[in-house]
Parts: C-alpha cells; sequence; structure tokens
C-alpha cells in the first residue's frame, strides 16, 4: 500500500512539474534518455523512477525539494512571490489557464490544495467534469507556490457551495497529512499551546496567501479572538456574505482556529470578520 501511495505521489509531481515547464511526454523521455512509454507508466502511478532519474529531474526542473515525491507535490524555484506576479507570468509557464479567469493571484496552491484533495476524493465525477468544463489545469495544484489567479479561486468556491450538501471538510479534511509542505508547520506536534499554533500560522501565512490578514486580540486560557481583515481585491471578486457563507471561502478563512481545535480540543478561539478598513 505504501510503495502504491509513493508511486502515485512520485507520479503527480513529475506530470504536474512537465506541464509547469511545457514538456510534453515525448520531450521529457528524450532529455532524460527514457521512452515515452516509461514517462507515461510513471505518471500514471505504475512505474517509479529509480533514483538517478529522480535528482536530474529535480536539479533541472529546479524542485526545491527532492523528497517531495513523498508527498505528492512540488515547490519550483523562481516562481515570483505573491504580490510581484505580473500577468506575463502566466504566458510564460506551461499551464494553459483560461484567458477569461486570469486575475491578480492572492493565494498559492499551498493554501487550497488540501481542499482540492476533499474535492478529488469526495466529488470524483462532479470534480472532473467541473475541471473538463473550466479547462482548469489540475497538476498546478501540485506546484505548492504557484499563484493561484483570484477568478479561478472564485470558480472553486462556487463549485464547493454547488455541492455544499455532499461536503463535510471538517470531517474529511487530513490536515495532519499536510506536515512541512502544507499548513502545518515543522514543529507543530511541539507547539506547547494552541496560542503557539496561531502564531506561527499567522508569521506564515504570507507564504500561502494574502488574501487575509490575521490578528490577535487576546489570549485567556483556551480562548483567544482572531480578527480577520479581508483584503480589498477579494472584497472586489467576493462580497461579504460570500465569505460567511460559502464553504470553501469561510474553511479557508479558518484555517487557523481549526489547526487550534486540532492542537487541544478545549480551545475555544472565535474569529471576527472584519473587511472595513484598520484604524
Amino acid at each position: 500500500m505504501r510503495d502504491s501511495i509513493l508511486r502515485t505521489n512520485a507520479g503527480r509531481v513529475v506530470h504536474a512539474v512537465r506541464k509547469f515547464h511545457g514538456y510534453g511526454q515525448v520531450e521529457l523521455a528524450q532529455e532524460f534518455k527514457l521512452s515515452q512509454s516509461n514517462i507515461s507508466k510513471i505518471e500514471s502511478g505504475i512505474l517509479i523512477p529509480d533514483l538517478f532519474f529522480w535528482m536530474d529531474f529535480s536539479r533541472a526542473f529546479s524542485v526545491s525539494d527532492p523528497y517531495c515525491f513523498s508527498y505528492g507535490a512540488a515547490e519550483i524555484r523562481g516562481i515570483p512571490k505573491l504580490g510581484k506576479v505580473e500577468r506575463s507570468f502566466y504566458k510564460r509557464v506551461g499551464f494553459k489557464i483560461p484567458r477569461d479567469l486570469l486575475s491578480d493571484p492572492l493565494i498559492t496552491s499551498r493554501k487550497i490544495r488540501p481542499l482540492i484533495h476533499v474535492f478529488e476524493k469526495n466529488l470524483t465525477k462532479p470534480w472532473g467534469a467541473f475541471l473538463e468544463a473550466t479547462k482548469i489545469p489540475a497538476p498546478m495544484f501540485d506546484i505548492l507556490n504557484f499563484p493561484i489567479p483570484t477568478l479561478v479561486v472564485k470558480a472553486l468556491a462556487d463549485f464547493a457551495q454547488q455541492y455544499d450538501s455532499k461536503l463535510d471538510i471538517y470531517k474529511d479534511l487530513n490536515l495532519t497529512a499536510q506536515v512541512n509542505h502544507g499548513l502545518l508547520f515543522e514543529d507543530y506536534a511541539r507547539a506547547s499551546t494552541t496560542f503557539t499554533v496561531l502564531q506561527r500560522f499567522i508569521h506564515r501565512q504570507r507564504d500561502y496567501g494574502i488574501e487575509m490578514e490575521y490578528l490577535i486580540s487576546e489570549e485567556k486560557e483556551h480562548e483567544s479572538t482572531v480578527k480577520i481583515h479581508v483584503s480589498s481585491q477579494m472584497l472586489d471578486v467576493f462580497s461579504r456574505k460570500e465569505l460567511l457563507t460559502n464553504k470553501f471561502l469561510n474553511f479557508s478563512a479558518n484555517y487557523p482556529l481549526h489547526l487550534m481545535k486540532m492542537k487541544d480540543q478545549a480551545a475555544n478561539p472565535r474569529m471576527i470578520f472584519m473587511d472595513e478598513a484598520k484604524n
């Protein structure tokens, strides 16, 4: 079972990185002196790449973590940070994002990848139909630092709301599988208090997205109040009502509170949305 997961995860990374760089399977096979059939088998999770191929592949395509095959997603060096992404970036990469969805990004794939896994697992057929209809390239969700256009997030939020009755994100989301590459951090298990968890998440928030700013206003034993300022760009796309009621958006905003509850079931964090300008 473990070998099967590793093959699947390695295949996801090879497929996503290849697509990002605009390579076809034949081109990739020629680059690494393999057959196109073997590249296809690697990406399908039938064949696991050998160590020499993997290390050469990681170096050639600027993959930051050579051990990313263990979790099935990659971070690629050289991708602009959020806030510095120009529209021309999307023309240079191999992912063909529909023109009508191109827009300034506010988050990276890292922020929503756990939710994408829920869609893949629990809404397999509708999710496949959604991707086909919208022409959104799914491999971009496996590049952790890829900046997701805000209108793509809008489409994802609408999809989640459409299937709201079939989604139980809190039950199905496995955030503990996200340590080191996802929303948790390396020393999550050693964090002494839920407040520490919140502080660390807020510290790293700009690596995940710049759509919301989290502010801790007080701490009393198991209670903390978190104020969330929503960016003006986010409010240009989503209404305040959507932020409060859309399952996809609401859960994304509540990540730090959910992490606190995972750490301490007695935690009683309270969240306050604030979309007005800060004083």
